[in-house]
């Protein structure tokens, strides 16, 4: 019996085998994969619906390889470790994407798994023969039989061996190259980046794994790597006719090298940012799409798909015993197939079907149907964890084009939250180097190109029950304009809090550590600046303090060190306490001391002896001394001083220029940015902000009035005249149809976070927060108060709306904290709450501060008709005048400073 009548003779059998899988639990109650809903179902790029189409659905989920935990395999290198349940999900994931990607490549999107897989030369024997010729027939089943025999070879690469190319063994030891030990959970990245580095020693697959790093894609990275030089296949030691026959070979193959492409990405802190659920779900329709890897902390999920707000995935927390595929070629197919036990063998997983779960699959060593699930998880999209990988396979060169047109087109219009970045070449200062830091571990400290995002807690405004502490200075209604408070800074242990005033004054309290709430006493105070009079301009200067910058405690031993600015002059004050002083009387030393005895006899005086003062143990005393001055570089009012994170450096900024100073050396600075035109008529825009990235010492960004922020790297040139990048929001940035709109984007304050990953900006309506990989837009944006946008044109006419309020950063970058009138705003990140507290006397009385609602009245006199409620305030009844300019937050506890006026208020969660 040859092949073909084999075949005829297996059909009726594999048909009704499949019948029955296909309707095994399609009943209503055993819909939960797929529930009838009018929302379309896309499955790696294919849309499906699931009123119509269940059994095709099912089918092309069925098709993907489902990798899941394994036992009983050999050890992993030298560790005890037969199994990878508890940890191998992730590896698991990753090899999902990966044989994804090599079904796509060599059976071809289309191709669908069934049982014993011969289907579709079923169908071929079924069709009539006097439609088409019979040798056009068996070179058809020809076909699907060798797509048999790929599929088979291709399981085979993962199987759990060392000897495999993508086993676990392989992927679990690559992953110690990236500072991952046998046993640990891996990240999005960490999966990416071992793929990538298996793939080159994997010679029987040519393909081309690319990893983004930062979220940004360059494009000619991409093709100079995938694109084939015609003298790759041979060597220049072959002869003549061998090189002849592989160039005449290389015309009939392909040009390109299959790619896989990985986009890592971090869209969030510790939950989803809300904003980039439909860019997420748009990748699913892309016909080159893989997927995406991520799931839960320290739950590694692989998303095939979406159906409305739900994602589709494959979960490999099963564990399975291990299997032996073996390889296969079409001499063992045909003995296979011609063999009598095969009959027996589709019986048996005939009468097993009904009883068989994905779960508890456990079949012969050649038999593959662990390797395929039947039904399907969904999930929220909202539950999803920030960390994750988009995944893509590009088979050709017009497949990618075709990928880049349509994230141009779908992902990257003004509708649409980017998820990352696509750029056409690499800059020439940037390495070419993909083996950047492992940037998440999904639910773990992660890092990125910018440092390493702090740990974020899971508690929400809602959970931080604010209390009053206490308030520095008294509540009275009239006071002296030098005593208004002008900056507020804690230090970088929040042990000091420092305050700034018109009047030149500083004043420095300590945190007591001795009482049950902690309170602030006053440690030192003294005189940073005096008024003065620029003779030569005939212009005076205001003693008022402007910024307060604190060097880093851990870089100078026990003393503190404090930067002070005035509108031109820059100071470096030490703090140091003295808890000794020399007595008036003076001691001996005796030869009993000097020969270790101890005496308390007091000799007798003579010419030999030796006289030395004597110390006596006093009450801490604190000495402010005037280090350096640093002066005359500034033409117009300094607004920012910022320390550089090597501690050694800092940079001061006007409206025009922006210098660069050394701690130790006051007579020379270096202009870092010079914006002032050469016809002064020509000034479009002046530097509002500036500021030092947190970890790296080359890098700074500043504010300018136009509402954007320019993101600069010193290595670069002397003279930071271009910027790296630019910073813009695109959507609401360009509304000149609104007269005040100039006037309100105006950045007032800018800081970046603790994890040096975002910037934070405040205008005078809204607090931004951007990610340093995306220039577009703002990921975040936080309406202060918004109840006054109907009242600009008054805010206009009495000048309040050139006010510049700025904002403090709680020290795990959860909280945003920024000043209102008569008000101050709370900002929770993560879930969005944000708790508006009213400033007033009635504070001190109160035991917990309590959210205020800010009501917005139709006219003037609706305030007069009706009282307010408990919580309620009429946007009437707000004191313009009672400004909260200046915040601080304890970077290291739930502790909050607030300035009003003369007042400082502190408030403790």
């Amino acid at each position: 019996m040859d092949i073909y009548s084999t075949l005829n003779s297996l059909a009726p059998k594999i048909t009704n085998l499949n019948r029955d899988f296909n309707n095994h639990g399609s009943t209503d109650e055993n819909r939960k994969d797929f529930p009838p809903t009018d929302d379309p179902v896309y499955i790696l790029g294919k849309k499906y619906s699931s009123l119509h189409e269940l059994n095709e659905i099912r089918s092309d989920v069925r098709t993907n390889i489902w990798m899941t935990y394994r036992r009983n395999f050999q050890p992993i290198g030298d560790t005890n470790f037969t199994s990878d349940s508890g940890w191998g999900c992730m590896l698991r994931c990753g090899q999902m994407v990966l044989a994804r990607a090599f079904i796509n490549l060599y059976m071809g999107r289309d191709w669908r798994w069934n049982y014993a897989n011969l289907e579709s030369i079923k169908q071929l024997l079924d069709h009539d023969g006097q439609e088409e010729e019979e040798e056009d027939v068996k070179r058809k089943i020809d076909e699907e039989l060798e797509k048999y025999l790929i599929y088979k070879n291709l399981l085979k690469m993962f199987n759990d061996q060392k000897t495999e190319s993508y086993s676990i063994h392989q992927i679990a030891l690559m992953g110690v190259c990236e500072g991952k030990n046998v046993g640990q959970w891996f990240g999005p990245n960490t999966i990416a980046q071992v793929l990538r580095k298996l793939s080159m020693f994997d010679k029987m697959n040519d393909i081309f794994i690319y990893v983004a790093m930062d979220n940004i894609v360059f494009l000619d990275d991409i093709r100079k790597s995938c694109k084939i030089s015609q003298n790759d296949d041979y060597d220049d030691d072959d002869d003549d006719e061998t090189k002849c026959q592989e160039q005449q070979k290389m015309k009939t193959l392909k040009k390109w090298k299959p790619l896989i492409l990985f986009i890592p990405l971090r869209l969030g802190l510790s939950e989803i940012n809300p904003i980039y659920f439909r860019a997420l779900k748009t990748t699913f329709t892309f016909p080159q799409t893989l997927g995406i890897l991520g799931g839960r902390p320290n739950h590694a999920l692989y998303f095939i798909g979406c159906c409305g707000d739900d994602l589709i995935y494959l979960d490999p927390h099963t564990t399975q015993s291990n299997v032996h595929i073996v390889a296969q070629d079409r001499e063992y197919l045909e003995r296979l197939l011609q063999h009598e036990e095969q009959m027996m063998i589709i019986d048996d997983i005939d009468d097993q079907l009904t009883t068989t779960t994905s779960s508890s699959l456990n079949q012969r060593s050649a038999d593959d149907v662990s390797y395929h699930c039947e039904r399907p998880y969904r999930m929220s999209i909202s539950l999803l964890d920030p960390s994750l990988a988009l995944c893509f396979f590009c088979k050709n060169e017009e497949e990618f084009n075709h990928w880049h047109q349509l994230m141009m087109g779908k992902l990257f219009h003004e509708q649409t939250q980017p998820l990352f970045e696509i750029m056409k070449s690499r800059p020439y200062e940037w390495q070419n180097d993909e083996d950047g830091d492992d940037l998440d571990c999904i639910g773990s400290t992660s890092k990125s190109i910018h440092g390493s995002f702090l740990k974020r807690n899971n508690s929400s405004s809602t959970d931080l029950n604010w209390s009053f502490v206490q308030v520095k200075g008294t509540l009275e209604d009239e006071f002296s304009d030098a005593d208004l408070i002008s900056c507020v800074e804690f230090n970088s242990t929040g042990q000091l809090l420092a305050c700034g005033d018109k009047g030149g004054r500083i004043v420095i309290f300590q945190g007591n550590e001795g009482k049950k709430t902690t309170e602030y006493d006053l440690y030192s105070t003294f005189q940073s600046h005096e008024a003065e009079f620029d003779y030569l301009k005939s212009l005076e200067i205001e003693e008022k303090i402007n910024k307060i910058c604190w060097l880093d405690e851990s870089k100078t031993a026990a003393n503190h060190f404090m930067l002070t600015t005035n509108d031109k002059t820059i100071k470096l004050w030490k703090l140091s306490e003295k808890d000794k002083r020399i007595d008036d009387s003076f001691s001996n030393i005796n030869r009993n001391f000097i020969g270790g005895c101890d005496t308390t006899e007091y000799p007798e005086f003579d010419h030999t002896e030796l006289r030395v003062p004597k110390m006596m143990a006093t009450e801490p005393t604190i000495r402010s001394n005037l280090r350096r001055i640093f002066s005359n570089a500034h033409s117009f009012h300094i607004n920012s001083v910022s320390i550089n994170s090597d501690q050694e450096t800092f940079i001061s900024s006007d409206e025009l220029r922006i210098n660069l100073w050394n701690l130790d050396i006051t007579n020379e600075s270096f202009v870092i940015v010079d914006i002032k035109p050469s016809n002064m008529a020509d000034l479009s825009e002046v530097i509002s902000a500036a500021e030092f990235h947190p970890q790296h010492c080359n890098i700074f960004a500043y504010s300018t009035s136009k509402g954007s922020i320019k993101l600069c790297d010193m290595r670069e040139a002397a003279l930071c005249d271009h910027y790296s990048k630019i910073f813009r929001d695109t959507i609401n940035g360009s509304d000149n149809s609104n007269f005040f709109h100039e006037l309100i984007t105006v950045i007032s304050d800018l800081k970046f976070t603790n994890s040096g990953r975002y910037m934070i900006t405040r205008d005078y309506m809204t607090v931004n927060v951007w990610d340093l990989n995306m220039e577009r837009n703002p990921i975040e944006t936080y309406e202060v108060h918004e109840y006054l946008r109907g009242r600009l044109g008054t805010l206009y006419e009495n000048e309040y709306i050139f006010d510049k309020f700025e904002f403090s950063l709680s020290g795990n970058d959860n909280y945003i904290m920024t000043g209102s009138y008569n008000f101050f705003k709370i900002i929770d990140r993560n879930s969005g709450q944000e708790s508006l507290f009213e400033i007033n006397k009635d504070v001190v009385k109160q035991k917990h501060l309590r959210p205020q609602k800010i009501t917005t009245t139709t006219t003037t006199t609706d305030s007069f008709r009706r009282k307010p409620k408990k919580d309620e305030t009429f946007v009437d009844n707000i004191d313009l005048n009672r400004r909260i300019y200046h915040t601080a937050w304890n970077p290291n506890q739930n502790l909050i400073a607030v300035a009003s006026t003369k007042n400082l208020f502190i408030f403790k969660s």
